[in-house]
């Protein structure tokens, strides 16, 4: 468990997260064009920040984040007594699963930001000496319509949706506007660490900032594939040509898909479509910041804020055909890592053990009804199921489909409740205020959603709400008032429809003629 001082509690709530998120966007302005100066150098090439963002932009701003929250966390115990050894990750989407959950290289992070910020000095001396990365990838599937898609769907990992999109039963309809192409990474080799690379920027340093103290770690943290593994990714990507790009999620950790999209940059427009919540919603989010840079026009669930935005609806998780009255409900939890790796409008770091126990304290009080629960599927060394045991809270797991549920409690604003408001499944969602900032353009929504009791700023709160339902969610559920800012927020914020392909039958072909005419290089 995270033993450093609870040091994330520097953050007392979203005001603080939203100024310290500026702070980094602002140094990540500065460190990015340093970046790309030093890798052009290192790899002999020419390409512009932007190429360098696409390819490498949101690990990044992750690090900047990182070591912002660990500069103003860190307290002059943290300094290391020792040389220790820095954990070089291969890719990024290791990278942040590593310091979501590892306390050595999140200790050991600590300690380097602490040695700068109180010693103005920080001797590196121990990097492996080989490390495994990929020698390249290869693309499957036909590139000769406007649009290549790769990986539509809003979520990681679920192999089902990949389904929806078979490559042997596309849709006839998008068959001369779009396919789907998939990236496979080769076989990984042993490649050298470029420790003289990675160390020339370390050592003792006067009046060190947290500018220069970011701008000197990420040599040493830079991910294995964007340095030493970066040369067979590029002579991959040599041999591929498509017009235009399209993903929910390849734009954040498919390393090929990103470097396709850095290669060949201006001469492929790259079309990203939201894959969560929180965007369009939140006064800032991370994920929406860095897509909205990379892609020449991004997708939403229903919300339009510049020209670049437009609405595009997605397949829902839930299937309405599916969904039964019942008095059962179902409490869906979020979990997020004690380890801060960005900043965001909800809980952060530490402030996540606040919301597992106003969750136990909800559950107390609702054992007698026929509740179960869904755990997140990531527990981040919480021990979240000892804790609800310890604390007399142990409810029966979630045992059916999600659609059989007569009423969702979902303690956090994200995904989960925005497609049970969107199948029309009643829904309770609480959260602390205080931890969310939303966009003036949202609020209004907020506000009547509080108003009519789908939203909570507090446990009890919900559990007053629920006591008062349970006996028929739908009652409430269906009366006027709900299903009004229902229909409404929905239109705007969660447009997780079972019509969705009809939509994409109406874009697809607008998109292709603009690749096509050359419309979105202008």
């Amino acid at each position: 468990m995270f033993t450093w001082d609870d040091s994330h509690k520097w953050l007392r709530d979203a005001h603080d997260a939203h100024r310290a998120y500026e702070e980094c966007k602002s140094i990540y302005d500065l460190l990015l064009p340093e970046l790309t100066d030093e890798l052009n150098n290192y790899h002999s090439l020419k390409w512009s920040s932007m190429q360098y963002q696409k390819l490498l932009g949101n690990w990044l701003f992750n690090f900047i984040q990182m070591t912002h929250d660990r500069w103003f966390g860190c307290t002059p115990n943290m300094i290391g007594v020792n040389d220790t050894s820095a954990y070089i990750a291969t890719n990024s989407l290791e990278f942040i699963h590593t310091y979501q959950q590892s306390h050595l290289a999140n200790r050991n992070l600590y300690e380097q930001v602490a040695n700068y910020r109180y010693q103005s000095s920080f001797q590196q001396t121990e990097l492996p000496s080989r490390l495994n990365c990929t020698v390249g990838f290869d693309l499957v599937g036909d590139t000769t319509a406007p649009v290549c898609i790769s990986e539509p769907f809003h979520s990681f990992g679920r192999v089902g949706w990949r389904f929806l999109l078979p490559r042997r039963s596309f849709p006839k309809e998008l068959h001369d506007y779009a396919t789907l192409v998939d990236f496979r990474l080769k076989p990984s080799v042993s490649v050298n660490v470029d420790k003289t690379w990675r160390l020339a920027r370390l050592g003792v340093a006067s009046n060190v900032g947290i500018v220069d103290t970011c701008s000197r770690l990420i040599r040493l943290h830079l991910p294995l594939i964007f340095l030493e593994g970066l040369p067979p990714l590029l002579e991959s990507a040599q041999s591929i040509r498509v017009s235009s790009l399209f993903t929910a999620v390849s734009m954040q950790y498919n390393i090929p898909f990103k470097c396709v999209a850095a290669y060949l940059d201006d001469s492929c427009p790259i079309f990203i479509h939201q894959h969560g919540a929180n965007y369009g919603t939140d006064l800032f989010c991370g994920s929406e910041y860095y897509e909205r840079l990379v892609s020449n026009r991004f997708f939403t669930w229903g919300w339009k804020e510049d020209e670049i935005t437009d609405p595009l609806p997605v397949p829902s998780r839930l299937q309405s055909w599916r969904i039964s009255p019942s008095r059962r409900i179902l409490l869906i939890c979020a979990n997020r890592s004690p380890y801060l790796t960005r900043y965001h409008c909800h809980e952060n770091g530490v402030q996540n053990l606040e919301t597992i126990e106003d969750t136990i304290e909800l559950v107390k009080k609702l054992t007698h009804l026929d509740i179960e629960i869904s755990y997140y599927r990531h527990d981040f060394g919480w021990d979240v199921r000892e804790r609800f045991g310890k604390a007399g809270a142990l409810i029966p797991e979630k045992s059916t489909r999600s659609e059989y549920y007569g009423l969702h409690v979902v303690n956090y604003f994200g995904t989960a409740w925005l497609e049970t408001m969107a199948a029309n499944i009643p829904t309770i969602c609480f959260f602390d205020p205080d931890k969310y900032l939303f966009r003036d353009t949202c609020k209004p929504y907020i506000d009547r959603l509080f108003e009519v009791g789908i939203l909570h700023g507090s446990a009890d709160s919900a559990v007053d709400k629920i006591l008062k339902i349970q006996e028929d969610p739908l009652r409430w559920w269906l009366g006027d008032e709900v299903q009004e800012i229902r229909e409404a927020f929905v239109e705007r914020y969660a447009r997780l429809e079972d019509t969705w392909l009809d939509t994409w039958v109406e874009e697809f072909p607008r998109m292709a003629e603009m690749v096509r005419d050359g419309g979105y290089l202008d």
